[in-house]
């Protein structure tokens, strides 16, 4: 949804139009303006309502415009449904309006569609944000920007970081005190939340958080502080040190005051398990899963909404992962099995692409490019259909695993870089990066380019140690142990207790 843009109308064009449209009589131009001003499609029966103007006036002059080939109507004539013949025949008549007559009537609009939509605030309060906006009112526009976050939060996490993103520009243009000051602390807190999903880093989100963080303490509001730290941690375990977002979550959690919050308490207990995970502390992780697990029914809706995705769902398919990085196959795959049944309608299209990653996790452990090839199709087919770069990251990667598996050497190492080359320029799915280098590292260990694998497996050891991420650096430096043919390096590496088993015999095996 947006106003439309007068200076893509080349000036002929505009004149051309305009011309016709100052043509018709004045009650025909009446009904066109302000069918403008609601969109490219319009229904008769909101025309009759902000319209002053008879009913039956306005559907002649909608009968006289469409015999102009002006506008049309859109399927049977008793859905009242009708449109512009041309998006610029739209746009002239638009922009053709004094800009306080445009702002009276998208006021108009906005007011009649909080009462007539059947689904105001939740599918369709983003239009109703937008004719707040236009008719200048930035506090309505605001608050319905709000209830498109929260509505899309669970389902789109692109639309809800760009609702939160109209809700911070919003607030930015005017004093922020009172209630304005609590919700651009939510609006920050939340664009921190769903940063890592759209590809935004830590140090970029870093003015988001201080200023999130300042507002939290200055009200006194301990729960904002914890959740908001919370988050920033989680995006600095996509984009930074897995280290530091395990200090960050604990952080959080020694913030609970007393008597504890028992769903925050079990909120960040979650993101304590995948904290841990992503720095390759699997027992420490399993037990932040048992433990969040066991109280996964008392996390209140909020806090759901909050992390904009069910956290039950969340911590069962970590759970999977884990048990996998452990060796523990065979308890891992009843799991992603109850995931992905057909029927289980409470899993989200991301928590999806998770499983099937999970279970290609599997394949490259056992060698199996059968078992890798088919959740790696369903997977990719997902992230297509998302359009999430995040999630793009992933199916990208993972096709380069497929042809991994394949000996696919040339297919191999084109899709493997081309993954790298997505995930670097879109900052999203890093957590895979060192992995995608190690692929490609097994790949040219295979067609004997040792200085091109030594090169990638020294860029993924770096990384790793950056990031702290264990099992990466495990992995890394058995790749490096290889290369060398360093006997000894390779048996002290397989035996460290850090080393996770599944990744200890796949490359015994190996």
């Amino acid at each position: 949804v947006g106003a439309p843009q007068k200076d893509l109308i080349p000036t002929t064009v505009q004149a051309v139009i305009g011309a016709r449209i100052d043509k018709r009589p004045e009650p025909e131009r009446t009904v066109l303006q302000a069918a403008a001003v609601i969109g490219r499609e319009f229904m008769v029966d909101l025309l009759e309502r902000i319209v002053e103007m008879p009913a039956q006036a306005i559907r002649q002059a909608l009968q006289r415009l469409a015999a102009a080939e002006l506008v049309y109507e859109q399927g049977p004539a008793a859905t009242g449904a009708y449109a512009f013949k041309h998006p610029l025949t739209q746009e002239v008549a638009y922009r053709a309006q004094l800009a306080d007559k445009r702002r009276a009537v998208h006021g108009k609009i906005a007011a009649d569609l909080e009462k007539s939509l059947p689904d105001a605030a939740g599918a369709h309060a983003g239009f109703v944000a937008y004719h707040w906006e236009e008719a200048g009112n930035a506090a309505q526009a605001s608050q319905w920007n709000v209830k498109a976050a929260m509505w899309h939060g669970t389902r789109d996490p692109a639309q809800a970081f760009d609702s939160w993103k109209r809700v911070h520009r919003l607030l930015k243009t005017g004093p922020i005190e009172g209630p304005a000051k609590y919700m651009l602390m939510l609006a920050e807190g939340q664009l921190i939340n769903f940063a890592w999903r759209i590809g935004v880093t830590a140090e970029e989100a870093q003015p988001w958080f201080d200023e999130a963080i300042a507002m939290a303490r200055e009200t006194g509001d301990n729960r904002a502080v914890t959740l908001i730290t919370a988050a920033y941690g989680r995006l600095l375990g996509a984009t930074g040190s897995a280290d530091d977002y395990v200090a960050k979550v604990k952080e959080a959690m020694a913030l609970l005051q007393l008597p504890r919050d028992r769903s925050l308490q079990v909120t960040l207990t979650a993101v304590l398990c995948h904290a841990y995970r992503l720095a390759g502390l699997l027992r420490e992780a399993l037990a932040a899963n048992d433990d969040a697990l066991a109280g996964v029914g008392e996390i209140s809706e909020a806090d759901q909404q909050t992390l904009g995705f069910d956290i039950g769902i969340w911590l069962t398919s970590m759970r999977a992962q884990t048990l996998v990085w452990m060796g523990r196959f065979d308890e891992a795959q009843p799991i992603l099995d109850a995931l992905l049944a057909p029927d289980n309608g409470k899993i989200d299209l991301a928590h999806r692409v998770h499983c099937h990653s999970v279970y290609a996790d599997i394949a490259w452990f056992l060698d199996d490019g059968a078992l890798a090839q088919l959740h790696c199709h369903k997977l990719t087919e997902l992230a297509d259909k998302s359009g999430v770069p995040y999630l793009l990251a992933y199916s990208k990667c993972f096709d380069g695993l497929v042809a991994m598996l394949a000996h696919d050497l040339a297919g191999g190492r084109d899709r493997l870089q081309s993954a790298l080359a997505y995930m670097r320029l879109r900052k999203a799915g890093l957590e895979n990066e060192v992995r995608t280098l190690c692929d490609l590292a097994e790949l040219e260990i295979l067609a004997e380019q040792k200085d091109q694998a030594a090169k990638h497996v020294t860029q993924a050891l770096e990384i790793a140690t950056r990031r702290n991420a264990r099992a990466s650096i495990a992995r890394a430096q058995l790749l490096q142990a290889k290369l060398d043919r360093n006997v000894a390096a390779i048996a002290t590496i397989l035996v460290d207790p850090l080393t996770p088993l599944a990744l200890a015999q796949r490359f015994q095996k190996g």
